[in-house]
């Protein structure tokens, strides 16, 4: 698989409750609406296969000689990170493949988005963010419990 079509899954949760990181500790701020941002390339959705037929459909409809991969889809929000000189400066979500809404205070806070890379490398990585089901539970109980 080429460099420029490397895909990564980030899995995590969000920063601990008191750090920077943190929504709701006024460092973040609050935002009204999301400003909608064009997308460089168009997001594609992914498809769904969920039977033979399927998966035989998808695959004759998207061969290639090119390296095909396959792997359970994880329905999440889609974000495309945009780094530049190796500093996180935009996370924009699907929105409808062509613009997609600005959502880079609420990326800071998701613990495994680094906000800034290793190198000083530009350009953008896409992947998939959710929580797991157990994990989502997890935090309805704890906000219930605190009243909230």
């Amino acid at each position: 698989m080429s460099p420029d079509r490397l895909v990564i899954y980030v899995y995590g949760s969000p920063a601990p409750q008191g750090s920077k990181r943190h929504v709701g500790n006024g460092v973040m701020g609050t935002i009204a609406a999301f400003e909608k941002v064009k997308h460089v390339e168009k997001m594609l959705s992914l498809d769904n296969a969920f039977s033979g037929q399927e998966v035989y459909d998808a695959l004759a409809k998207y061969h290639s000689d090119g390296e095909l991969v396959a792997e359970p889809k994880i329905d999440g929000l889609s974000l495309d990170l945009k780094y530049v000189e190796g500093n996180l400066t935009l996370a924009a979500t699907r929105g409808d493949g062509t613009y997609g809404d600005d959502v880079t205070v609420n990326a800071r806070v998701v613990q495994n988005i680094p906000l800034k890379l290793r190198q000083p490398r530009t350009g953008h990585v896409r992947g998939e963010v959710y929580m797991p089901v157990s994990q989502f539970n997890r935090l309805n109980e704890e906000l219930v419990a605190a009243g909230e």
